[in-house]
């Protein structure tokens, strides 16, 4: 986004508003975080590389970032798996606003996922944070049916952190995904 209105923030305070309360993760950070267009341009490969499923942790409120990723998933034929009552909400929220058209390949785990060849899905989850009954963290302890432990090509699979998955986490970190130590 742009630069704050303050001018619009005090119109807002003229006309009663009290109190604006807001969150933000790594706010004691200095600088500025990726555009999103910078994040869609440096997931692509990483939608086009990927041999096996795809596994994204996200905000369930990073609408943009949501959207990006049902796109991405369209372009290469993917369907999105989304596991997380928040994300499911949000998304259907979301396209009630005009901000996400439906989209037609995506499942939500409340209403069951279908059978579908794992190099051919990306799984949208909650859990950037680590908390403990997110579904990233119930994937990542195999406790949760869309563990990709069979899933060869997956990079969550069999516990490898290929190339790809290193760079979309320096990424989506702001980080510089060309640098590829630690891969």
């Amino acid at each position: 986004g742009g630069m704050i209105d303050l001018a619009r923030l005090g119109e807002l305070g003229n006309e009663g508003v009290l109190a604006l309360l807001a969150d933000s993760t790594n706010v004691e950070q200095n600088g500025r975080s990726q555009p999103e267009r910078k994040v869609r341009d440096d997931l692509d490969p990483i939608f086009q590389e990927a041999k096996g499923r795809i596994v994204i942790a996200l905000f369930s409120s990073h609408i943009r970032r949501i959207k990006t990723v049902i796109e991405l998933a369209q372009k290469y034929g993917r369907s999105v798996l989304v596991s997380g009552r928040s994300l499911s909400t949000n998304i259907e929220k979301a396209v009630e606003l005009g901000l996400i058209e439906k989209p037609h390949n995506v499942y939500s785990e409340a209403l069951g996922f279908p059978e579908l060849d794992p190099a051919q899905t990306v799984i949208l989850a909650t859990g950037t944070q680590g908390e403990a009954l997110s579904a990233l963290a119930r994937i990542a302890r195999g406790e949760h049916r869309l563990h990709p432990r069979a899933d060869a090509g997956s990079p969550a699979g069999h516990g490898g952190r290929p190339a790809c998955c290193a760079r979309a986490q320096r990424t989506l970190s702001g980080g510089d995904p060309s640098d590829q130590a630690g891969a």
